[in-house]
């Protein structure tokens, strides 16, 4: 069916977050979830085999509303609060009459983390509901990395499979085998594990690296360094799951929460740069420009541009380099902003960005001053993460907070061209190989 679309679809964004329908009245009748927030709205109008209840579903749509999250992890956990919250007509009946699912935390000796479809499972802690059974698997892949859990009948006596992946530790049919002594510790060990797991999906990531932090600190000064170095990964998978970690309850309360976060990092680049630059500088449009290559052979040169801290990908551009055989990579860079240059009808950015130091910053800047093209220009160094800029014909070096909003904004755009240019380099690499 191409059901016409009741609302404007080019104001649609590509992020990641929550989307919630609305009919005539104002009343929520379903929420999702979507790592490309346009791309799935749109899906339901073109899609032309649609049983009847999603027929059903769109005809009554007649608004939108969403909510941007920071990662699919929380967009997760956000839409099955918005679920609990609202009760959406259309969540419920697109199940097929099955009941939504809950992650229960049992009351056993060793409790277990399983799924349950009975609300009223009294045998445990519930948490959801949660729309599908994939969403569910997802959420359970990222927070096992993290603290081991068992999900294995208690009465079986061997170790359980996950314990072989380090993904069940300690596993309570080993702990209990155990000498008193040894089990006392380890039970401490995977029941940590457990309340760990409780605090995540009652949205309390924060409290959780609170808590870690403040061992791997006890540990460190214990000198046991080794246990430190285990909690400190503990933490950075979890950061890798949320980032700076946002409940729903957050959410809820401030809907513009990650947007109002990106303006915030944009004004504070454009302070930080306004200062050594001692001028006003725009930072709405960036630029980003990295090089891939194998010794120089297949090798590919990006463009990535961001638009108020967003990725906007109809102004991405990727480059083969044509003149530079040897691998070069100051000469590739020169090449692929030359060649960016010859277009004057792609508009020129508020700044440019460069992955490298201050020989990469002065080929750029040497290109600009030749064309007689006023945009400033900045490097970002990956080891040290340093800001290179020019002043008074000389090479400036800004050193900001590693937590700094304006420079996480860089990272995250130096970060994004580097991904394109290697993408476009294995695929020149491929259809080398296979002479394509």
């Amino acid at each position: 069916m191409n059901q016409k679309i009741p609302f404007d679809v080019s104001s649609l964004p590509e992020y990641t977050g929550v989307y919630l329908f609305k009919n005539r009245i104002g009343r929520v009748i379903y929420v999702g979830k979507a790592l490309n927030l346009k791309k799935r709205i749109i899906s339901y109008f073109k899609d032309k085999a649609v049983d009847i209840k999603k027929r059903r579903l769109i005809e009554n749509i007649a608004d939108l509303e969403m909510i941007e999250a920071k990662n699919e992890f929380e967009a997760l956990i956000l839409e099955a609060s918005l679920i609990k919250l609202y009760l959406p007509k259309f969540n419920i009946s697109l199940k097929d009459n099955k009941q939504y699912l809950y992650m229960k935390i049992t009351s056993e000796e060793y409790p277990r983390l399983l799924l349950s479809r009975k609300r009223s499972d009294l045998d445990g802690e519930l948490f959801g509901p949660f729309p599908s059974r994939q969403t569910v698997k997802t959420i359970i892949k990222y927070l096992r990395r993290v603290f081991p859990f068992c999900s294995q009948n208690p009465k079986i006596k061997k170790a359980c499979f996950y314990s072989h992946l380090d993904l069940c530790f300690p596993c309570p049919a080993q702990i209990k085998k155990m000498p008193d002594e040894i089990k006392l510790k380890m039970r401490r060990i995977y029941l940590k594990n457990i309340t760990n797991l409780r605090r995540i999906l009652s949205g309390k990531i924060e409290s959780v690296v609170k808590n870690l932090t403040h061992k791997m600190q006890q540990k460190s000064a214990q000198k046991l360094f080794e246990d430190a170095a285990l909690i400190r990964d503990k933490i950075r998978q979890l950061k890798s799951i949320s980032g700076e970690k946002f409940t729903p309850s957050q959410y809820l309360a401030e809907p513009q929460l990650i947007s109002n976060l990106r303006k915030e990092e944009q004004r504070l680049l454009e302070s930080e740069l306004g200062t050594v630059f001692k001028s006003t500088i725009k930072a709405e449009t960036i630029e980003c420009y990295d090089i891939s290559n194998l010794s120089g052979k297949n090798a590919a040169g990006s463009l990535v541009t961001f638009y108020r801290g967003l990725p906007d990908k109809k102004r991405y551009r990727h480059f083969r380099i044509k003149t530079v055989k040897s691998p070069d990579d100051f000469a590739m860079l020169k090449e692929i902003l030359s060649r960016r240059l010859k277009h004057p009808e792609w508009r020129l950015p508020d700044l440019l960005v460069v992955d490298g130091g201050e020989q990469q910053l002065r080929i750029f800047n040497g290109l600009l001053t030749d064309l007689k093209i006023n945009v400033p220009v900045i490097a970002l160094a990956k080891k040290e993460e340093r800001i290179y800029y020019a002043r008074d014909e000389k090479t400036a070096v800004l050193d900001l907070a590693r937590d700094s909003p304006a420079l996480q904004l860089i990272q995250r755009l130096r970060d994004e061209a580097h991904r394109f240019a290697g993408r476009y380099h294995r695929l020149l690499r491929i259809k080398y190989l296979f002479k394509i």
